[in-house]
């Protein structure tokens, strides 16, 4: 019983996968500073970083963000995490259908 549920699970989220893509996670700061007219040197006087670190997150080459670091750019720029991090979905270039349909 319990591999006859992980393969519908798994189905699942292949399924899933193929309709929505694959999840990414986008660090939206270079969209927030146009629209606040704010520049990086600003943010980065505000917030204490180093110029690479805003450069960093601004041009998204950052994989790791301290919790502290969103905070202090969410209240810098008066907006909510939910605006500061963007998950997004790309299209899912292989073909899933052999493996969801069977062969």
């Amino acid at each position: 019983m319990k591999s006859a549920r992980v393969s519908l699970e798994l189905r699942w989220a292949v399924y899933y996968l193929a309709m929505k893509g694959e999840p990414t996670i986008r660090i939206a700061l270079k969209d927030l500073l146009e629209e606040k007219g704010m520049t990086q040197y600003r943010l980065r006087k505000m917030i204490g970083m180093t110029d690479k670190g805003v450069w960093d997150i601004f041009h998204g080459r950052t994989t790791r963000i301290d919790l502290s670091t969103i905070l202090k750019i969410c209240m810098a720029l008066e907006c909510g995490v939910e605006e500061l991090i963007v998950i997004e979905y790309k299209p899912i270039e292989k073909d899933y259908s052999e493996e969801f349909y069977g062969s």
